[in-house]
């Protein structure tokens, strides 16, 4: 055979065989970059639903403590009340600065209910005036916070999980017994109706309304 002829025959057959070759890796390409990119996404939401547990866990948590802060501001009141019904000068003293630690400076409260005029007071300092004068003339008394419910309105958290603002309300029940002249006590029932801001790091009530549900005065050991 004319070796001309021979030579154009391998020359095709090499072309063919390096033209089969590259469509068989272009044909592979697609297929190994979809895997990697299926496997980056995989690896991308893993990241983001870790971040995401992370967040959650971390909210939850900050959700958690925040309630029983809101919380222990209205049975801290209740203890401070108590104190300041007392007479020796340290018990008042004390009372107010719970008062002091527990309300802002802007706080706005009242007293409510069937049979008595509202009465509202602005500042700590007024309703302080309010409850010492209302006490004074009593002897002991015990106010005793019952079931308790937390309603967060906003919270927010920094990158550890610390909380940097919040807004929240808090509806108290309550008992209190309060001692009378003549062997008497004065019994009630009513409600505190809260609003909680978190500001300078802590919890504080801002405004509290105390709503009267029924009360009762009794002769006691009757």
């Amino acid at each position: 055979m004319n070796t001309k002829i021979l030579l154009c025959i391998y020359l095709g057959l090499f072309l063919f065989t390096v033209a089969m070759m590259t469509d068989s890796k272009n044909e592979r390409s697609p297929l190994e970059s979809t895997k990697q990119h299926a496997g980056w996404a995989q690896e991308q939401l893993a990241m983001t639903n870790g971040n995401k547990l992370y967040d959650t866990a971390f909210m939850a948590g900050a959700r958690h403590q925040a309630t029983l802060d809101i919380e222990y501001l209205q049975r801290r009141y209740a203890y401070a009340t108590d104190l300041l019904g007392l007479t020796d000068p340290s018990s008042i003293a004390r009372g107010n600065s719970i008062y002091q630690d527990i309300f802002s400076e802007d706080l706005q409260a009242s007293f409510f209910g069937p049979g008595v005029d509202t009465i509202k007071k602005s500042g700590i300092s007024g309703w302080l005036e309010l409850v010492t004068n209302s006490l004074g003339p009593m002897g002991p008394t015990q106010h005793l916070i019952g079931t308790q419910l937390v309603d967060i309105k906003e919270l927010e958290i920094d990158d550890f999980g610390n909380i940097v603002k919040g807004e929240a309300l808090l509806r108290s029940y309550l008992q209190a017994w309060h001692t009378l002249p003549d062997q008497k006590v004065w019994l009630a029932l009513g409600t505190y109706h809260s609003k909680v801001r978190f500001s300078d790091g802590r919890w504080k009530i801002w405004q509290m309304n105390l709503e009267l549900t029924v009360d009762e005065t009794r002769q006691m050991n009757d």
